[in-house]
């Protein structure tokens, strides 16, 4: 394999007074021919001898791969390249990041749904996963088998409320309430109509377990999550620990509902139960946030707290509530929008001011700072009435929220996107924040700048702001990459390899055949 030439950007020392953030270094390198054609599979950096290693699938013979890979110092300087063969086994025992179970291999397991009367229906099912190099994951194919209508064991139908599969073991986890009966004796036919039955079938739909949940009122589901174990080997297929349910009672414009966090093990065992009543008359739960650190929840959502006032379609105010790891309420608070605006903060030298006005918004991304603040941020949206697009989602301004500690907001941050195309319109903008070894925050952007067809990804460049975790303020955001037609790789768009003080950007040009480095400073 020939070795191609080095070419170096000077931008070595590059700041600005409008920026925080400095670039240390920045420089490109051509691949081969043979390289280019095939994908990047793999990113490893030694931490010891601080260089990185970029490896290539270039070619896929019987139970063989061939790569070429290339070496390069801390710094980005070129040091080595090679080529080599390896069977998938030899592959996985080399590279950490080779994620490889088999060619070909079934897994059966368990569909779920309500039908059209509301009676929960089970199918088995049985899906194929094929693996596919140039995408170094797995494709399925399910096919559907026999159903089955499960029953209590006094006969009573089902009607699905949430189900979590487990696509490792072919389980299902059914949460489900009861088919209430009408007519003649109705106390009677119907004993403990509220309760909820949370079932464990196999892929045979034998029940594994089965624990009732008890209610004594109605409460219907808020939210759920699925929160899944940790499994490197198998990244795809990580199988369930546990499942979170967030069920309410039902109020109205004039009645504040209870809400019932829910944290249901595997085993269907009831793990955490905490009742707390809301600080609203409606509450919509856009997202159950676990903060895989410290094993917290998050409860975050818009709402709407004005008697008489039930819900028109405009949120008035958001609540927030974090659930420590033993399952009880750590806080609940409540910021109406005239304090979401009377805490807006925006880059200095941007001219548009957006703001959270209560109505369609996407999560994107959180994080909860070593200080205990929690940040989170999401994207507004509108859904399109017309064209091509009708009833998509058309992406505007981006969001961020800082909240302190005890739940409290400290400032609302309004960005606006410099890409508006169709692409970064139909697309929502990959976000990501990362905390510096000084405590500050930095925001990553990945501005959607087009589509390649041929390589089947979207081109992003990446904009990074920082913003202050004691005054609440947020600098200029740093673009880099764009103006010289770089864009961040779709699996590796950056690496912390100096965790707190720096971030490196990987990607290359548009036909892929120059790679990109920069690494900016964080401090």
């Amino acid at each position: 394999m020939r070795k191609l030439c080095i070419a170096i950007i000077a931008i070595i020392g590059l700041s600005s007074s409008a920026f925080s953030q400095v670039v240390e270094t920045e420089k490109t390198y051509e691949i081969s021919r043979k390289s280019k054609r095939g994908y990047l599979a793999g990113v490893d950096y030694d931490e010891n001898v601080k260089t990185y290693q970029l490896t290539y699938i270039t070619k896929l013979t019987d139970r063989k791969l061939k790569y070429e890979f290339y070496k390069f110092d801390n710094n980005f300087n070129f040091l080595n390249d090679g080529e080599g063969e390896e069977k998938f086994e030899q592959m996985k025992a080399k590279f950490n990041w080779f994620k490889f179970r088999e060619l070909l291999y079934t897994v059966e397991g368990v569909s779920v749904e309500n039908n059209i009367t509301g009676t929960l229906v089970m199918k088995r099912k049985k899906v194929d996963f094929k693996y596919d190099f140039w995408i170094a994951g797995y494709h399925k194919e399910t096919t559907i088998l026999e159903k089955l209508k499960p029953k209590t064991d006094d006969g009573r139908k089902m009607t699905l409320i949430t189900y979590a599969e487990d696509e490792k073991t072919g389980e299902v986890l059914v949460l489900a309430g009861i088919k209430y009966k009408i007519g003649k004796n109705m106390a009677e036919k119907n004993p403990r109509p509220y309760d909820l039955h949370f079932i464990k079938f196999n892929k045979d739909l034998d029940i594994v377990a089965e624990t009732i949940i008890p209610f004594e009122d109605a409460e219907s589901k808020t939210a759920a999550r699925i929160i899944y174990e940790k499994n490197e080997e198998d990244p795809e297929n990580p199988g369930i620990q546990s499942f979170v349910v967030v069920m309410s009672s039902f109020g109205d414009k004039n009645t504040k509902p209870t809400c019932t966090y829910l944290r249901l093990g595997s085993d269907t065992k009831i793990l955490h139960r905490e009742s707390f009543g809301s600080l609203a008359n409606y509450w919509n739960i856009d997202e159950i946030i676990h903060n895989q650190d410290k094993d917290e929840m998050y409860l975050f959502g818009p709402s709407v707290n004005e008697l008489g006032k039930y819900t028109n379609g405009k949120f008035k105010a958001v609540q927030l509530v974090k659930i420590n790891p033993m399952g009880k309420k750590e806080y609940l608070t409540e910021t109406n929008l005239e304090e979401f605006s009377s805490k807006l903060k925006t880059p200095p030298s941007q001219k548009k001011t957006p703001e959270y006005e209560g109505k369609k918004f996407e999560f994107s991304t959180y994080k909860v700072a070593s200080n205990g603040d929690f940040y989170v941020s999401g994207q507004n949206f509108k859904i399109d009435a017309s064209g091509d697009d009708k009833g998509g989602k058309n992406f505007k301004d981006i969001m961020g929220f800082q909240f302190d500690a005890k739940g409290v907001l400290k400032s609302q941050y309004g960005i606006d996107t410099k890409e508006n195309g169709k692409e970064a319109n139909d697309n929502g903008t990959p976000q990501a924040f990362i905390e510096s070894s000084d405590g500050n925050m930095f925001w990553l952007l990945r501005e959607i700048k087009d589509y390649n067809s041929t390589y089947n990804k979207l081109l992003t460049y990446p904009r990074l702001g920082k913003i202050s975790t004691k005054e609440g303020t947020i600098s200029d955001f740093l673009t880099v990459g764009k103006s010289e037609g770089y864009y961040l790789d779709p699996k590796y768009p950056y690496l912390e390899t100096d965790k707190g003080n720096s971030v490196v950007f990987f990607g290359a040009n548009k036909s892929g055949k120059s790679l990109w480095f920069c690494r900016v400073n964080l401090k």
